[in-house]
């Protein structure tokens, strides 16, 4: 089963709509930015359309889940106790 991932809060540029495609979202709501500039959801549809064309890709959807997190270092060891068991200072 495939369930949409819709991306909400804090989208007022093209960046910010990519950002939440790029992290999975198929669908983008802007809200309480077109309170402030009824413009901003053509706005960040012409620069969601030029991102495209900088990236060189035809479709936006190619951005969906398409954000990848570097590969995590390895763990560091284990520190060694401080105080050999027999030397701990609490009852046995």
């Amino acid at each position: 089963m495939s369930i949409p991932l819709v991306g909400v809060g804090g989208i007022s540029t093209a960046d910010d709509a990519v950002q939440y495609m790029l992290a999975g979202a198929s669908l983008v709501q802007i809200g309480t930015a077109s309170f402030a500039d009824p413009g901003t959801a053509e706005r960040v549809i012409r620069g969601m359309r030029g991102c495209g064309r900088t990236l060189g890709i035809d479709r936006i959807e190619t951005l969906i889940g398409e954000a990848r997190l570097p590969a995590s270092p390895a763990p560091a060891p284990l520190a060694e106790p401080a105080v050999e068991p027999e030397e701990a200072p609490w009852p046995k």
